[in-house]
Parts: structure tokens; sequence; C-alpha cells
């Protein structure tokens, strides 16, 4: 009886801390969702049927030279596709268990249950069924599992700022889960950002001296950006996808693919009613609000909530009372340029560029109205990263046709921007703000609970 009681006690004390029971619960919930899926549809279908033609290695040169860099995700997708799909779905639903602990250990700063189990709320109501645009195996494989070994492979940055010892097996891990999520373009765009912004701190702040981890990481993310940059078939595809989807896009300048880039951006988190946008605003709207009594803060905490509702939520509404806003919404998605030298008179053209500027904007400035400074403001660089992963779409001719998938990275660091600010609220004693906390709490676990159940039905009819 002393030997099960020490094993309970041992499993009692593995699930106290580190937020473990929420892991186990986000494992269990995407492989309960993950079974019932069977990815062959779409892009996973096109891989399946090639590899009953040809072998990997033959289809990974071929894909190599005329198509994409992505040669570790594609022989991923080769290897495990073909193959039963309970092993996908294991998969899967390890990798969303791998991001749900990243976040929390880079993230949470507090062991606190209330806290870990709000954060996963905010993880569930990302849409995943986003991904399944093009097949949930190629989907995943292609994007959610290189942002759960990109987060991942930011572990060590935290580490080695607190000064905290690294096993030596763990260099290994995370170096792997670096090179694996640099094999996707955005997720490498990120970690360059990401490793050479903190390395730059953590040399200011030890006086010149760098860890030499750090240095290893960075030439990993250099080497994987000369492999994109290089691959004949990025060049290859690029060619193909401008004459289908964007055959002006060689007239746009640096400036114009810019602007494509965020009013694309400013249309999908807007117009197309992004619950996770609209979650975010809502949270910091509502601290700004508590926090300050200063009008301008509260007037810039509100741009991009009414935004939201402008925009998303009550557009029907607004079009049916004002016919001519639909007018300006289409242009937000229009698939070309609306500013050029010709044209920058007429003041029309601005708007959507503007807009763009306003919204994204605001939100960094109610990001700095919220943690005060830009001192160890790691919420700031999160946002800024995660929408510049999306603003580079702006450079592909792709811009319009990758559709939501493409949105992950910017919309997961607005996840991520919404636990740090919750942090923020946690700290508040005063009971209003706790009474606020509370109910904004049931809010977000209601929306998880939704988003969840709507993913299910959305699974089971995809393959139906």
């Amino acid at each position: 009886m002393t030997k099960i009681g020490n094993v309970l006690e041992k499993i009692k004390g593995f699930f106290k801390s580190n937020g473990r029971v929420a892991i186990v619960v986000i494992f269990l919930l995407e492989f309960f969702m993950s079974i019932w899926i069977t990815p062959n549809q779409y892009d996973s279908a096109f891989f399946i049927e090639k590899m009953q033609e040809i072998s990997i290695q033959d289809f990974i040169s071929m894909r190599y030279q005329t198509w994409t860099s992505r040669v570790i995700l594609e022989t991923l997708i080769c290897l495990i596709l073909p193959q039963n799909g309970i092993i996908w779905a294991i998969i899967n639903a390890f990798m969303m268990t791998i991001l749900a602990y990243s976040i929390i250990k880079l993230f949470i700063k507090e062991d606190d249950k209330s806290l870990i189990w709000t954060a996963m709320c905010l993880l569930l109501i990302y849409p995943l069924n986003k991904i399944a645009t093009c097949d949930w195996g190629a989907g995943t494989i292609n994007y959610t599992w290189p942002l759960a070994m990109l987060l991942f492979s930011f572990i060590p940055i935290v580490q080695i700022f607190r000064r905290e010892k690294i096993a030596k097996y763990k260099y290994v891990m995370y170096s792997l889960a670096l090179i694996f999520a640099c094999n996707q373009e955005q997720s490498c765009v990120i970690a360059g950002g990401a490793y050479f912004i903190f390395t730059f701190l953590l040399i200011l702040r030890d006086k010149k001296k760098v860890h030499p981890f750090l240095l290893v990481q960075c030439f990993l993310v250099v080497v994987s950006l000369l492999v994109i940059v290089t691959c004949p078939g990025n060049y290859a595809r690029k060619t193909e996808e401008i004459t289908t989807y964007y055959m002006n896009f060689e007239t746009l300048g640096l400036l114009d693919k810019i602007s494509l880039g965020l009013t694309s951006t400013v249309n999908h988190l807007l117009v197309n009613t992004n619950i996770v946008f609209f979650v975010f605003s809502l949270i910091s709207a509502v601290y700004i609000i508590k926090k300050y009594k200063n009008g301008l803060y509260r007037a810039i905490a509100f741009i991009p909530l009414v935004a939201c509702l402008i925009f998303g939520l009550l557009k029907d509404v607004v079009c049916r009372v004002y016919p001519y806003f639909a007018i300006f919404c289409e242009t937000l998605n229009a698939e070309q340029v609306m500013l050029t030298p010709e044209n920058y008179l007429d003041f029309i053209n601005f708007i959507p560029l503007l807009l763009a500027f306003v919204v994204l904007g605001s939100v960094a400035l109610n990001i700095l109205l919220i943690f005060k400074n830009l001192q160890n403001n790691v919420a700031i660089v999160v946002y800024v990263l995660g929408l510049m992963s999306r603003v580079a779409l702006g450079f592909s001719p792709t811009v319009f046709a990758s559709t939501d998938r493409t949105f992950l990275f910017f919309e997961i660091s607005l996840v991520i921007v919404s636990i740090l600010i919750w942090q923020e609220f946690m700290k508040e004693t005063d009971k209003a703000q706790e009474k606020t906390r509370a109910n904004l709490a049931t809010l977000i676990s209601i929306l998880a609970i939704l988003q969840y159940f709507h993913t299910f039905i959305f699974t089971l009819m995809s393959q139906m």
C-alpha cells in the first residue's frame, strides 16, 4: 500500500505544477478531434498519389527543383500521410500539446491554475479549421507543426535570459526544433527576428558577452534563409503563381507590396470577423478603460474594438443603413494597389492604407499603454514579429490566394499578447477589476467551448 501511495503522490505532484493538467487536456481534445479525420483530400491527396508513382527521394528532389524549399516538411508529409490516419492524429495532438507547453514555458510567469486555464481557452479560440483549406494533413504539417516547433525552439532564449542551466540534450532538441520550424518561410522570418533581437539585447545586458548557443541558433536561421532564397523551386513556383494568381505582380514596387500586405491583413482581421482579434481587442480595451482615466488613452483603446464591430460583426447592419459603406469594405480586399503616383490626389485611395495604419498602429499603442514602456516589453516584440510574418505575404503573388492559413502565425501572436495582458489583469486586486476579470474569463471559456465544437462539426462534415 505504501508503494501505491508513493506512486499516487508522484502522479499528483507531476500534475500539480507547470499547467500539466491543462496540457494533458489539450492533448486529449486535439486527439479526439483528429481521430475523426482522414487526411487524404486536396493537397494531401496529391502527395499520397505521388507516393504510389515514384520514390520519396525522387519526388522531393523534383519538388526542390520545381516548386518548394520545404524539403523537411514535405518528406514528413510523404512518410506520414500514406500511412494509417491514426499516426497523423497522434503526432498532430502531440504537436498541439508542444504548442501549449511552449506558450506556458515562454509567457506565463506564475504557476496559477486559473491563469493557465484561461490561457488555454484563449488558445482554443483560434479556429483550427482554417488550416484545413488545403486539407488537414498537408495544412497541419506545413503550418501548425512548424509553429509548435518554432515556439519550442524559443524556450532557450528565456532560459538564457534568466541564467537558468540547460541540460546538454536539450540543446540538441532546441536546434532540431529550429531547423524543422525554419523549413517554413513565415516561421523562418519570425525565428530570425526573435533570435537576432534577443541575442543583441543579451549582448547589451551582459556587456558584449554572448551565449554560444544563441550564435548556433542564429547560424541555423541564416542557413535556413539561404536555403529558401537559393532554392530553384521557389523561383519556378513564383513564376507559375504570378501567371495563375496575380498577373500584374511584377509591376509592383516595394511600397506597393507592403501596402498590399497591410491592407489584406486588416481586411482579414476586420471584414472577415476574426474572433481572435475581436477577443484581443476586447481584453485590451477593457484593461485600458479600467486602468486609465485619460480620454485620449481610452479613445485609442476603443479603435480596434470599434473597427471589429463596424467592419465585422455589425457590417451587414451598417451596410443596410449606409449602402456605400460596402464599397469601402471591398477596397480593403482589392487585388490591386489603390494608391499610386497617378491617383494620390484622390483621397479615397488613401483610405484602405490609412485604416490599416490606424488599426494596426492603435494595437501597438494599446500594448505600450498596458505594459507602460518599451524596455522588457515582450508583448510588442511578439506583436511586431507576428505582424511581419503576415505582411511579408505582400511579397508573394499568392497574397490573396493563400487564404486563412497564412494568418496562423499572426493570430497566435495575438493569442500570446492576450495572455500577457491577462497576466496584467491578474495583478489588479481591486474588487471591481476582479469582477470584470471573472466576467471576461467566463466569456473566453464560452467562446473556447463554442469554437471547439464548431471545429469538431466542421471536421465531421469535411469527411463526408
